[in-house]
């Protein structure tokens, strides 16, 4: 059971490396007309979604989304930059 528990982990890890893999390559090659993409990305960064969480990255990313019109890319723009604030 201990056994089928480590295997069900790892194949929900190796999942979510190949989603977040596949997600990135796409999002590299239709970042200029695709927002909604580029929000994703940064919100795996923002949150640590199969990445490592990189603050610097997911403002990145949102920026790109913003640029296109991402008004939920906006949202977490102001959310950090207010937690940015609060904390200095």
């Amino acid at each position: 059971s201990q056994q089928k528990e480590l295997r069900r982990t790892n194949d929900v890890d190796a999942f979510a490396d190949a989603f977040f893999s596949q997600q990135k390559e796409l999002a590299m090659s239709s970042y200029r007309s695709n927002h909604y993409v580029m929000f994703c990305v940064g919100w795996c960064f923002d949150f640590g979604f199969g990445v490592e969480k990189d603050m610097n990255a997911a403002v990145k990313y949102y920026q790109f989304a913003l640029e296109k019109g991402n008004a939920r890319a906006a949202q977490n723009l102001g959310s950090y930059h207010l937690r940015e604030h609060d904390n200095s």
